[in-house]
Order: structure tokens, then C-alpha cells, then sequence
């Protein structure tokens, strides 16, 4: 899902370009779908109670805990169907 910007999806099956207001999937071992638009209802209800004079506070946040965790969590299906879970820690900044 991207809400702003542009983003490309790709691995080694192909590639989808999107742009703000899109999603894609991606299976293990397919290409990414092509790019749909997103209703009302993909969207994430976290940004719902985000206020624009909060925006700075919460990247601050964001920034300090990734910085804290240096831990890259990527969700997706598997060929079973089944939601997976994969973290990959990050090396510290030197």
C-alpha cells in the first residue's frame, strides 16, 4: 500500500511501479500484481487519528525506535497461504 509517493515492487519474477492511493500483492515465488487503486477500506486506521501538528512527533518516534531496534520486519503469504513473518537485523551505524 502506498500512501505517498512513488514506490516500485519488484523481485526477481517482475516488476509494478505504484504510485499514492495503490497496492499491490506479492506472493512467495510470483510476480507482484498488477497495481489497483485502494478503497476506503485498505486503508490502515492508524493514520485516521493523525493530525498534521502530530506528524513530526510521530516520525521522531518512529525514527528513534527503528534506530533502537535496527530490526526490519517484512510480512507476506506463503505458498500455503498463510501470513509469515521475517525480521532482519540491521548491522549498527559505524
Amino acid at each position: 500500500k502506498v500512501y505517498e509517493g512513488l514506490v516500485d515492487v519488484q523481485n526477481q519474477q517482475g516488476l509494478q511501479t505504484l504510485r499514492a492511493g495503490m497496492m499491490t500483492q506479492v506472493g512467495a515465488g510470483a510476480a507482484p500484481e498488477p497495481p489497483r487503486s485502494m478503497a476506503p477500506a485498505d486503508f490502515q486506521s492508524w493514520q485516521d487519528q493523525l493530525k498534521p501538528k502530530d506528524v513530526d512527533k510521530a516520525l521522531d518516534r518512529l525514527s528513534g525506535e527503528a534506530e533502537k531496534n535496527r530490526t526490519l520486519n517484512l510480512r507476506f503469504k506463503g505458498k500455503d497461504g498463510q501470513e509469515k513473518s521475517l525480521d532482519i537485523k540491521l548491522k549498527k551505524k559505524q
